[in-house]
């Protein structure tokens, strides 16, 4: 009987190791083609993919563009504003400059007016002071005669 256990044994033995082998390769043969149907559907959804990126690629690429062309615009439109008010703080110089001029002037004219009309007032003040001597002087006259006449 032992021979029969150990003719036993070896059976078993290679059987056990079959059966595990075989329950290892069917255990891991599907997750492995599994995985090989993921990759070949992955495969076939790259250009998908690589077109899905190329076309977010060119709606970034034309933002970008897009932005580039308004800085560009926003620049050119700073260096208009600039030029603008160079041009404008130059004239504003020239008209605070001819302001000073006219205001000069002004004062100018005010002045010989003042002086005018002083002159005006003395010549004024001298011609009443003339008259009024002249017909003091002949009121005078006259009066005096009036009295020499009425005593003789």
């Amino acid at each position: 009987m032992r021979q029969a256990t150990r003719t036993g044994r070896r059976v078993w033995k290679p059987a056990a190791v079959l059966l595990a082998a075989g329950v290892l390769l069917t255990a891991g043969a599907a997750p492995a083609q599994a995985g090989v149907v993921d990759r070949v559907k992955g495969f076939f959804q790259l250009p998908q993919e690589v077109d899905r990126m190329r076309d977010s690629y060119q709606e970034v690429q034309g933002q970008v563009q897009r932005s580039m062309e308004e800085l560009e615009a926003a620049r050119q439109a700073a260096d208009q504003m600039a030029a603008s008010q160079r041009q404008l703080l130059e004239e504003n110089e020239r008209l605070q400059q001819k302001n000073r001029e006219l205001a000069s002037m002004v004062d100018e004219l005010r002045t010989s007016e003042e002086a005018r009309r002083e002159k005006a007032s003395r010549i004024r003040t001298i011609v009443l002071t003339v008259a009024g001597l002249a017909a003091g002087y002949f009121l005078l006259g006259r009066l005096a005669r009036v009295a020499l006449r009425s005593r003789h």
